[in-house]
Protein backbone atom coordinates (compact mmCIF):
# COMPACT_ATOMS: atom_id res chain seq x y z
CA UNK A 1 0.00 0.00 0.00
CA UNK A 2 2.76 2.37 1.00
CA UNK A 3 4.60 1.54 -2.21
CA UNK A 4 1.58 2.46 -4.29
CA UNK A 5 1.31 5.79 -2.50
CA UNK A 6 4.99 6.52 -3.08
CA UNK A 7 4.70 5.61 -6.77
CA UNK A 8 1.64 7.84 -7.05
CA UNK A 9 3.48 10.76 -5.48
CA UNK A 10 6.50 10.17 -7.71
CA UNK A 11 4.25 10.16 -10.76
CA UNK A 12 2.70 13.48 -9.70
CA UNK A 13 6.12 15.04 -9.13
CA UNK A 14 7.32 13.92 -12.56
CA UNK A 15 4.11 15.18 -14.18
CA UNK A 16 4.47 18.54 -12.45
CA UNK A 17 8.10 18.79 -13.54
CA UNK A 18 7.14 18.04 -17.14
CA UNK A 19 4.39 20.70 -17.02
CA UNK A 20 6.83 23.25 -15.69
CA UNK A 21 9.44 22.21 -18.26
CA UNK A 22 7.11 22.49 -21.22
CA UNK A 23 5.22 25.49 -19.87
CA UNK A 24 8.24 27.66 -19.04
CA UNK A 25 9.04 28.58 -22.68
CA UNK A 26 5.44 29.59 -23.28
CA UNK A 27 5.41 31.74 -20.12
CA UNK A 28 8.69 33.36 -21.14
CA UNK A 29 7.41 34.06 -24.65
CA UNK A 30 4.18 35.51 -23.30
CA UNK A 31 6.08 37.84 -20.98
CA UNK A 32 8.40 38.86 -23.81
CA UNK A 33 5.51 39.57 -26.17
CA UNK A 34 3.69 41.72 -23.63
CA UNK A 35 6.88 43.50 -22.52
CA UNK A 36 7.83 44.37 -26.09
CA UNK A 37 4.29 45.51 -26.87
CA UNK A 38 4.25 47.72 -23.78
CA UNK A 39 7.64 49.25 -24.57
CA UNK A 40 6.90 49.89 -28.24
CA UNK A 41 3.44 51.31 -27.49
CA UNK A 42 5.22 53.82 -25.27
CA UNK A 43 7.61 54.77 -28.07
CA UNK A 44 10.67 52.68 -27.21
CA UNK A 45 12.51 50.21 -29.42
CA UNK A 46 11.85 46.47 -29.16
CA UNK A 47 15.60 45.82 -28.98
CA UNK A 48 15.65 47.39 -25.50
CA UNK A 49 13.75 44.37 -24.10
CA UNK A 50 15.12 40.89 -23.39
CA UNK A 51 13.52 38.18 -21.24
CA UNK A 52 14.88 35.21 -19.32
CA UNK A 53 12.21 33.16 -17.64
CA UNK A 54 10.07 35.70 -15.83
CA UNK A 55 12.86 38.29 -15.54
CA UNK A 56 12.95 41.24 -17.96
CA UNK A 57 16.13 43.12 -18.78
CA UNK A 58 15.95 46.66 -20.16
CA UNK A 59 18.95 48.14 -21.99
CA UNK A 60 19.53 51.24 -24.09
CA UNK A 61 19.33 54.99 -23.68
CA UNK A 62 16.51 57.15 -22.40
CA UNK A 63 16.44 60.92 -22.30
CA UNK A 64 15.66 61.54 -18.61
CA UNK A 65 15.27 59.96 -15.17
CA UNK A 66 11.51 60.43 -15.54
CA UNK A 67 11.59 58.42 -18.77
CA UNK A 68 13.60 55.68 -17.06
CA UNK A 69 11.23 55.47 -14.09
CA UNK A 70 8.21 55.41 -16.37
CA UNK A 71 9.53 52.55 -18.52
CA UNK A 72 10.62 50.50 -15.51
CA UNK A 73 7.20 50.89 -13.89
CA UNK A 74 5.36 49.98 -17.08
CA UNK A 75 7.25 46.68 -17.34
CA UNK A 76 7.21 45.89 -13.60
CA UNK A 77 3.42 46.23 -13.55
CA UNK A 78 2.94 43.53 -16.19
CA UNK A 79 1.33 40.32 -14.98
CA UNK A 80 3.84 37.49 -14.50
CA UNK A 81 6.99 39.63 -14.45
CA UNK A 82 9.16 38.57 -11.51
CA UNK A 83 12.00 41.08 -11.70
CA UNK A 84 13.12 43.96 -13.94
CA UNK A 85 16.87 44.20 -14.49
CA UNK A 86 17.62 47.89 -15.04
CA UNK A 87 20.50 48.35 -17.52
CA UNK A 88 19.17 51.65 -18.90
CA UNK A 89 21.46 54.63 -19.46
CA UNK A 90 20.15 58.13 -18.85
CA UNK A 91 21.53 60.76 -21.20
CA UNK A 92 19.62 64.08 -21.00
CA UNK A 93 21.46 65.28 -24.07
CA UNK A 94 20.87 62.20 -26.18
CA UNK A 95 19.97 63.40 -29.61
CA UNK A 96 20.31 67.02 -28.42
CA UNK A 97 21.75 68.09 -31.77
CA UNK A 98 18.54 66.82 -33.38
CA UNK A 99 15.67 67.36 -30.92
CA UNK A 100 12.16 66.15 -31.44
CA UNK A 101 10.57 69.21 -33.02
CA UNK A 102 6.97 70.14 -33.67
CA UNK A 103 6.53 73.26 -35.77
CA UNK A 104 3.11 74.79 -36.44
CA UNK A 105 2.84 77.09 -39.43
CA UNK A 106 -0.72 78.04 -40.25
CA UNK A 107 -2.70 74.81 -40.38
CA UNK A 108 0.36 72.66 -41.15
CA UNK A 109 2.35 70.71 -38.56
CA UNK A 110 5.91 69.56 -39.27
CA UNK A 111 7.54 66.74 -37.28
CA UNK A 112 11.30 66.53 -37.24
CA UNK A 113 13.87 64.63 -35.22
CA UNK A 114 15.46 61.23 -34.68
CA UNK A 115 13.32 58.48 -33.17
CA UNK A 116 12.88 54.72 -33.23
CA UNK A 117 10.69 53.01 -35.81
CA UNK A 118 8.00 52.22 -33.24
CA UNK A 119 7.92 55.78 -31.94
CA UNK A 120 7.78 57.11 -35.49
CA UNK A 121 4.64 55.16 -36.29
CA UNK A 122 2.91 56.18 -33.08
CA UNK A 123 3.87 59.84 -33.57
CA UNK A 124 2.41 59.96 -37.05
CA UNK A 125 -0.79 58.28 -35.89
CA UNK A 126 -1.24 60.78 -33.06
CA UNK A 127 -0.36 63.82 -35.16
CA UNK A 128 -2.62 62.86 -38.07
CA UNK A 129 -5.54 62.11 -35.76
CA UNK A 130 -5.33 65.67 -34.37
CA UNK A 131 -4.25 67.67 -37.44
CA UNK A 132 -5.51 65.56 -40.33
CA UNK A 133 -3.29 63.40 -42.52
CA UNK A 134 -2.96 66.09 -45.19
CA UNK A 135 -1.71 68.69 -42.71
CA UNK A 136 1.22 66.73 -41.27
CA UNK A 137 4.69 66.89 -42.83
CA UNK A 138 6.89 63.97 -41.79
CA UNK A 139 10.58 64.90 -41.63
CA UNK A 140 11.43 62.29 -38.98
CA UNK A 141 14.65 60.26 -39.28
CA UNK A 142 14.15 56.65 -38.14
CA UNK A 143 17.11 55.40 -36.07
CA UNK A 144 17.02 52.23 -33.91
CA UNK A 145 19.66 53.74 -31.58
CA UNK A 146 17.63 56.90 -30.90
CA UNK A 147 16.49 57.46 -27.31
CA UNK A 148 12.92 56.58 -26.41
CA UNK A 149 10.37 59.37 -26.38
CA UNK A 150 7.40 59.62 -24.04
CA UNK A 151 4.38 59.55 -26.33
CA UNK A 152 2.19 60.94 -23.55
CA UNK A 153 4.30 64.10 -23.73
CA UNK A 154 3.85 64.16 -27.48
CA UNK A 155 0.08 64.09 -27.07
CA UNK A 156 0.25 67.05 -24.70
CA UNK A 157 2.46 68.95 -27.14
CA UNK A 158 -0.01 68.33 -29.96
CA UNK A 159 -2.88 69.51 -27.79
CA UNK A 160 -0.99 72.67 -26.88
CA UNK A 161 -0.35 73.60 -30.49
CA UNK A 162 -3.86 72.80 -31.66
CA UNK A 163 -6.00 75.92 -31.89
CA UNK A 164 -3.10 78.34 -31.31
CA UNK A 165 -2.97 81.30 -33.63
CA UNK A 166 0.29 82.22 -35.31
CA UNK A 167 3.39 80.14 -35.89
CA UNK A 168 4.81 78.23 -32.94
CA UNK A 169 7.57 75.67 -32.45
CA UNK A 170 8.31 73.18 -29.68
CA UNK A 171 11.75 71.53 -29.44
CA UNK A 172 11.98 68.62 -26.99
CA UNK A 173 15.51 67.78 -25.75
CA UNK A 174 14.62 65.04 -23.27
CA UNK A 175 14.80 67.08 -20.06
CA UNK A 176 14.23 70.47 -21.66
CA UNK A 177 11.49 72.04 -23.79
CA UNK A 178 12.25 75.10 -25.86
CA UNK A 179 9.40 77.11 -27.34
CA UNK A 180 9.73 79.62 -30.16
CA UNK A 181 7.41 81.80 -32.18
CA UNK A 182 5.70 85.16 -32.27
CA UNK A 183 3.05 86.45 -29.88
CA UNK A 184 1.07 89.68 -29.83
CA UNK A 185 1.43 90.56 -26.17
CA UNK A 186 3.47 89.97 -23.03
CA UNK A 187 0.31 88.56 -21.42
CA UNK A 188 0.03 85.99 -24.20
CA UNK A 189 3.66 84.99 -23.62
CA UNK A 190 3.10 84.78 -19.87
CA UNK A 191 0.03 82.59 -20.31
CA UNK A 192 1.74 80.27 -22.78
CA UNK A 193 4.83 79.78 -20.60
CA UNK A 194 2.67 79.25 -17.52
CA UNK A 195 0.65 76.61 -19.30
CA UNK A 196 3.78 74.89 -20.63
CA UNK A 197 5.32 74.71 -17.17
CA UNK A 198 2.08 73.38 -15.68
CA UNK A 199 1.60 70.75 -18.40
CA UNK A 200 5.29 69.70 -18.34
CA UNK A 201 6.35 70.09 -14.67
CA UNK A 202 9.17 67.57 -15.10
CA UNK A 203 10.83 69.59 -17.87
CA UNK A 204 12.89 72.75 -17.93
CA UNK A 205 10.84 75.13 -20.09
CA UNK A 206 12.59 77.91 -21.99
CA UNK A 207 10.79 80.73 -23.76
CA UNK A 208 13.89 82.50 -25.05
CA UNK A 209 12.71 81.90 -28.60
CA UNK A 210 9.39 83.69 -28.05
CA UNK A 211 9.15 87.28 -29.24
CA UNK A 212 6.36 89.82 -28.94
CA UNK A 213 5.72 91.48 -32.28
CA UNK A 214 3.62 94.52 -33.14
CA UNK A 215 0.05 93.99 -34.32
CA UNK A 216 -0.18 94.21 -38.10
CA UNK A 217 -3.93 94.57 -38.65
CA UNK A 218 -7.09 95.73 -36.80
CA UNK A 219 -7.95 92.24 -35.55
CA UNK A 220 -4.53 91.79 -34.02
CA UNK A 221 -4.73 95.28 -32.54
CA UNK A 222 -8.04 94.35 -30.88
CA UNK A 223 -6.46 91.20 -29.45
CA UNK A 224 -3.62 93.26 -27.98
CA UNK A 225 -6.14 95.67 -26.42
CA UNK A 226 -8.15 92.83 -24.88
CA UNK A 227 -5.02 91.21 -23.47
CA UNK A 228 -3.90 94.53 -21.99
CA UNK A 229 -7.33 95.09 -20.43
CA UNK A 230 -7.22 91.72 -18.69
CA UNK A 231 -3.51 91.70 -17.84
CA UNK A 232 -4.11 92.57 -14.17
CA UNK A 233 -7.88 92.08 -13.88
CA UNK A 234 -10.26 89.15 -13.80
CA UNK A 235 -13.97 88.83 -14.44
CA UNK A 236 -15.29 87.82 -11.03
CA UNK A 237 -18.25 85.49 -10.49
CA UNK A 238 -20.12 84.54 -7.37
CA UNK A 239 -18.54 81.43 -5.81
CA UNK A 240 -19.67 78.30 -7.64
CA UNK A 241 -22.03 80.35 -9.80
CA UNK A 242 -22.27 81.96 -13.24
CA UNK A 243 -23.56 85.23 -11.73
CA UNK A 244 -21.13 88.07 -12.42
CA UNK A 245 -20.20 90.21 -9.39
CA UNK A 246 -20.33 94.01 -9.41
CA UNK A 247 -16.54 94.09 -9.81
CA UNK A 248 -16.82 91.61 -12.66
CA UNK A 249 -19.37 93.80 -14.44
CA UNK A 250 -16.94 96.72 -14.32
CA UNK A 251 -14.37 94.63 -16.17
CA UNK A 252 -16.97 93.50 -18.69
CA UNK A 253 -17.97 97.11 -19.33
CA UNK A 254 -14.33 97.91 -20.16
CA UNK A 255 -14.18 94.96 -22.55
CA UNK A 256 -17.53 95.98 -24.02
CA UNK A 257 -16.15 99.42 -24.84
CA UNK A 258 -13.33 97.79 -26.82
CA UNK A 259 -15.71 95.53 -28.75
CA UNK A 260 -18.38 98.12 -29.48
CA UNK A 261 -18.37 99.31 -33.08
CA UNK A 262 -16.09 96.51 -34.29
CA UNK A 263 -17.09 93.58 -36.48
CA UNK A 264 -14.61 91.08 -35.08
CA UNK A 265 -15.79 87.63 -34.05
CA UNK A 266 -14.59 86.56 -30.62
CA UNK A 267 -14.34 83.26 -28.74
CA UNK A 268 -15.15 83.58 -25.03
CA UNK A 269 -13.40 80.80 -23.10
CA UNK A 270 -14.15 79.96 -19.48
CA UNK A 271 -11.61 78.28 -17.19
CA UNK A 272 -11.66 77.08 -13.56
CA UNK A 273 -9.14 75.83 -11.06
CA UNK A 274 -8.96 72.14 -10.15
CA UNK A 275 -10.95 72.45 -6.93
CA UNK A 276 -14.15 70.43 -6.90
CA UNK A 277 -15.72 67.98 -9.31
CA UNK A 278 -14.22 67.72 -12.80
CA UNK A 279 -17.54 67.48 -14.65
CA UNK A 280 -18.99 70.23 -12.49
CA UNK A 281 -16.07 72.51 -13.34
CA UNK A 282 -16.51 71.84 -17.04
CA UNK A 283 -20.20 72.74 -16.86
CA UNK A 284 -19.50 75.81 -14.72
CA UNK A 285 -16.85 77.13 -17.12
CA UNK A 286 -19.28 76.78 -20.03
CA UNK A 287 -22.06 78.56 -18.13
CA UNK A 288 -19.73 81.41 -17.21
CA UNK A 289 -18.66 81.86 -20.83
CA UNK A 290 -22.34 81.92 -21.83
CA UNK A 291 -23.05 84.47 -19.09
CA UNK A 292 -20.36 86.78 -20.49
CA UNK A 293 -21.83 86.42 -23.97
CA UNK A 294 -25.32 87.17 -22.63
CA UNK A 295 -23.98 90.32 -20.96
CA UNK A 296 -22.62 91.58 -24.28
CA UNK A 297 -25.78 90.67 -26.18
CA UNK A 298 -27.95 92.43 -23.59
CA UNK A 299 -25.76 95.50 -24.15
CA UNK A 300 -26.63 95.44 -27.86
CA UNK A 301 -23.85 93.45 -29.52
CA UNK A 302 -24.93 90.77 -32.05
CA UNK A 303 -24.94 87.23 -30.67
CA UNK A 304 -23.47 86.01 -33.98
CA UNK A 305 -20.19 87.72 -33.13
CA UNK A 306 -19.49 85.38 -30.21
CA UNK A 307 -18.63 81.75 -29.72
CA UNK A 308 -18.27 80.20 -26.28
CA UNK A 309 -16.27 77.31 -24.88
CA UNK A 310 -15.61 75.95 -21.42
CA UNK A 311 -12.45 74.07 -20.51
CA UNK A 312 -12.94 73.59 -16.79
CA UNK A 313 -9.59 72.85 -15.17
CA UNK A 314 -8.03 71.21 -18.24
CA UNK A 315 -5.95 74.21 -19.37
CA UNK A 316 -4.21 75.65 -16.31
CA UNK A 317 -1.67 78.44 -16.65
CA UNK A 318 -0.46 78.22 -13.04
CA UNK A 319 0.03 75.74 -10.21
CA UNK A 320 -3.29 74.62 -8.72
CA UNK A 321 -1.51 73.75 -5.46
CA UNK A 322 -1.33 77.40 -4.40
CA UNK A 323 -4.10 79.95 -3.80
CA UNK A 324 -2.38 82.39 -6.17
CA UNK A 325 -2.15 79.75 -8.88
CA UNK A 326 -5.79 78.75 -8.48
CA UNK A 327 -6.78 82.41 -8.71
CA UNK A 328 -4.92 82.79 -12.01
CA UNK A 329 -6.53 79.65 -13.38
CA UNK A 330 -10.05 80.96 -12.66
CA UNK A 331 -10.22 83.19 -15.69
CA UNK A 332 -12.12 84.19 -18.81
CA UNK A 333 -10.17 84.65 -22.04
CA UNK A 334 -11.10 86.41 -25.27
CA UNK A 335 -9.67 85.14 -28.54
CA UNK A 336 -10.25 87.27 -31.63
CA UNK A 337 -10.87 85.05 -34.61
CA UNK A 338 -9.03 85.64 -37.86
CA UNK A 339 -11.09 86.50 -40.91
CA UNK A 340 -11.96 83.57 -43.18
Amino acid sequence: MERRVLLGLLFLVVLLALCLYWGAPRIQQDIRDRSVATATDAGYDASMVSVSGRDVRLTGTVASEAEKTRLLELIADLRGVHRVDDRLTVDPHAGSSVPLSLAKKGSVLTLQGRVTRQAHGEMLTQARSVWGAGNVIDNIDVDPSAPGWNLDLLGKMLDLLQGRKGDLGLDFFGDRLEVSGELLSALGKQRLLGRLQEVFPELEVSGDGLVVRPASNPLEQLQVQLDAELADRVIEFETGSDSVTAAGREVLDSVLALLDGKEARVVIAGHTDSTGDFDGNMALSRRRAEAVKAYFVDAGLPASRFETSGYGSTRPIADNNSSEGRSRNRRTEFDVLEEN
